[in-house]
């Protein structure tokens, strides 16, 4: 019956409605009593609630069944809103001045979960166990919300910038706010306000898409070979028609899929011309942290350029954590230096990070990987059997829960795993994912995987 998250409690979508015999003269949360110790913020919040939706329109805009959401409190928020914080863009500015816009922005965002009902994505903190990227849910961020932090002098400014996902049109800047005295709080809230009315002001349809990278994304690791193909026609259409770098940096991923995955043939993107996307992105780019890790596992993957998308996805894991996609990928590329605890040090990080990710399947693989490096085929067959418990038709763990059961003398049991491969792809080769398993890890350590899968009659 109910919902929680970081920010507020709220009643469970659709499960409940509001009659159209209730009292069209009551108040805004008539007859509520609270025992507080502290009563006056909450009655200043009724008031002003009050104050802002009369009781007449409370009661004659709600609507029964599925229109009747839980922005009871603000009706004008008809269509679906959810809000997603990105990492701050800083401007001569330094650590404390970064933890001083967070705080800032905390204080404008607790405005809003008081007087909206919208869902709030935090992206900003490498901590947060969320992982709110959409799947099929159709919940993702429908905006983003971004602090510009800039230091002239002694002072810390900050300016919100918010921006519809869709479409990454700026709906709207604030003016520069000093948050460095006393009155930093109430500004925020202030600004909170002024968000709350450019939201209500700018909604978006309820059949718009989540915030399209992340639906793309979540198109390749859906491992639907349809959708996998359609979803790369719309990429190379949008690129093509002058859209941003980002198109042709998600379709360099999708190479990745259709390499490992068996989906159709490659459309391979040299090394140049995957380096020069990443150079014509700004930096201020909100998204530029992904395109990084997207860019640097494809060269990884691909062209065995392992140093320079070392360089890529650390960046990204440096500047926005939980919006790049290189929870695994950073803990790949130390196993692939031969630094195996580093390697395995990442990859608990990324557990820790990507608990709640939509394709938590891939980071179970890549502890798969991880641990055959360090010759425990147990703990490596453990990661592939939960990554096939959460994707039955993931090749990646069919492969490595292959290669941990041939290293475990279990011979049978790996050429079932290799059956079980064939029957999802009957032309799939073995030998090109041994050979490029090779070509991306010191020889010292594929060569005996190898040697396995040849001694067990599986290459």
């Amino acid at each position: 019956m109910l919902r929680a998250d970081r920010h507020t409690v709220s009643l469970a979508e659709d499960l409940f409605v509001l009659s159209d015999a209730q009292d069209k003269s009551a108040e805004f949360l008539e007859g509520l009593d609270l025992e507080l110790q502290d009563p006056e913020p909450f009655e200043d919040w009724l008031r002003m609630m009050r104050g802002r939706v009369p009781a007449e329109d409370y009661a004659g805009k709600a609507k029964v069944g599925h229109a009747q959401s839980r922005r009871a409190s603000h009706p004008a928020m008809r269509e679906r809103v959810a809000l997603g914080l990105l990492i701050s863009v800083l401007s001569g500015a330094n650590r404390d001045d970064l933890i001083r816009a967070d705080h800032f922005v905390d204080d404008a965002v607790m405005f809003l979960t008081h007087v909206t009902m919208i869902d709030i994505h935090d992206f900003r903190q490498s901590e947060s166990l969320s992982f709110p990227f959409p799947m099929h849910s159709g919940t993702g961020p429908t905006h983003w919300l971004q602090s510009i932090v800039e230091r002239r002098s002694t002072a810390t400014l900050v300016r919100l910038r918010l921006t519809e996902a869709a479409t990454r049109r700026l709906i709207w800047i604030s003016d520069p706010v000093q948050i460095q005295d006393s009155g930093a709080t109430d500004k925020a809230i202030q600004l909170g306000e002024l968000v709350a009315d450019r939201l209500r002001a700018n909604p978006v349809l309820a059949e718009t898409p989540d915030l399209f990278p992340l639906t793309a994304l979540a198109a390749l690791f859906s491992l639907d070979a349809g959708l996998i193909a359609r979803t790369e026609q719309q990429l190379t259409r949008a690129y093509q028609a002058g859209g941003s770098p980002i198109f042709e940096c998600i379709r360099a991923f999708a190479q990745v899929f259709k390499v490992h995955e068996g989906f159709g043939a490659l459309s391979e993107l040299g090394v140049g011309e995957l380096t020069r996307l990443i150079a014509g992105i700004p930096v201020s780019d909100p998204l530029l942290p992904l395109c990084k890790s997207l860019v640097g596992y494809a060269l990884h993957m691909l062209h065995a350029e392992n140093d320079l998308a070392f360089h890529l996805i650390e960046d990204a894991w440096l500047r926005a954590p939980n919006l790049a996609l290189n929870l695994d990928h950073l803990a790949i590329l130390r196993m692939a230096q031969g630094d195996i605890a580093g390697a395995e040090t990442a990859f608990r990080n990324c557990l820790q990070v990507g608990s709640l990710s939509p394709w938590r399947y891939t980071y179970d693989v890549t502890g798969a990987m991880i641990y055959l490096a360090k010759g425990d085929a147990a703990q490596s067959l453990y990661y592939a059997n939960q990554a096939l418990f959460r994707q039955p038709k993931y090749l990646g763990a069919l492969r490595y829960a292959m290669a941990g059961l041939a290293l475990s003398d279990k011979a049978q049991d790996a050429r079932r795993m290799l059956q079980r491969i064939h029957v999802i792809r009957p032309d799939y080769d073995l030998s090109d994912w041994a050979e490029g398993y090779l070509r991306r890890t010191p020889q010292h350590l594929g060569s005996r995987l190898v040697q396995s899968l040849h001694r067990n009659a599986l290459l």
